[in-house]
């Protein structure tokens, strides 16, 4: 299914040139050094100055100033604390055109633009800078998988595998015992699999973060198929099946940057040899 976000990039992209002004914002909603941010500063401030440059009564300035009296009102009542950017796009003139994105995601300073159309360069930028991933938490009984996008949460799936409490004296072999145990495993490595690939193949996954203890981490590489391996970063992160969302967030998020100076390098270092070998 798809998710929230992905269906309001689908109505970005597909809105049409239209005649009307078209609002585009961008705001950095991170709290200042006094645990403030400037937003509502900056809307008196820049929506009205911009709105001065339609002539008076017009069909434009009206569309205008409608969709300002709407901004205004969804940054006041909407807007998440937790939410570190914004953009908010917004057309009255075009059958009353309005989306609203929050993020994780930090927007380095405050934008506006009036155009024709939604300008989308600043999100189509920092969906580069925190791109779409995987990110699996598992031990031998659970396994929680995440997609994050623009440094949040976009999606999380859990699936349970059957648990074993211990045995009791008289009853199975310990061999009998570790068998049943590691055949239990595996068959929950495979479901965590099949679930995984999924979700990759319907979300378009590029990287998958694994997370894990180290006993179920080797088991659950070895039921991945390669398409699912080639996905899978470096860094393997030592976190608890209970952590919370937003510790995951950051830990894999981390990692998520490590991979990406990796392959920087990487890049550089096969441009430079390429370079000396003559082969640029």
């Amino acid at each position: 299914m798809p998710t929230l976000l992905q269906e309001q990039f689908e109505r970005l992209v597909a809105f049409p040139p239209t005649t009307f002004p078209v609002i585009s914002l961008y705001l950095n909603a991170e709290p200042d050094q006094h645990g403030k941010d400037d937003v509502e500063r900056f809307l008196r401030r820049e929506l009205p100055a911009r709105g001065r440059t339609f002539e008076p009564r017009s069909a434009d300035r009206e569309s205008y100033d409608r969709d300002v009296e709407r901004i205004q009102s969804w940054v006041a009542e909407n807007l998440r604390p937790s939410a570190n950017g914004v953009a908010i796009f917004a057309c009255a003139g075009a059958d009353d055109f309005f989306e609203a994105v929050q993020l994780e995601a930090p927007v380095k300073e405050h934008r506006l633009y009036v155009y024709n159309q939604p300008q989308l360069y600043e999100l189509a930028r920092l969906t580069d800078a925190y791109p779409r991933y995987a990110a699996v938490v598992l031990d031998s009984e659970l396994a929680r998988i995440f997609v994050f996008a623009l440094g949040g949460t976009v999606g999380h799936a859990e699936v349970a595998g059957d648990s074993v409490k211990g045995h009791q004296a008289g009853g199975w072999s310990q061999a009998r015992y570790q068998r049943h145990v590691g055949n239990q495993r595996q068959q929950h490595a495979k479901d965590v699999v099949a679930a995984l690939d999924r979700i990759v193949r319907e979300e378009e996954i590029g990287h998958i973060v694994l997370a894990g203890d180290e006993v179920m981490i080797p088991t659950f590489r070895e039921e991945l198929p390669q398409h699912l391996q080639e996905k899978v970063i470096e860094d393997v992160l030592r976190l608890d099946i209970s952590a919370p969302e937003h510790e995951v967030l950051k830990a894999t998020l981390d990692a998520m940057i490590s991979e990406d100076r990796r392959e920087d390098a990487d890049r550089v270092r096969r441009a430079i040899e390429g370079y000396r070998a003559g082969g640029l």
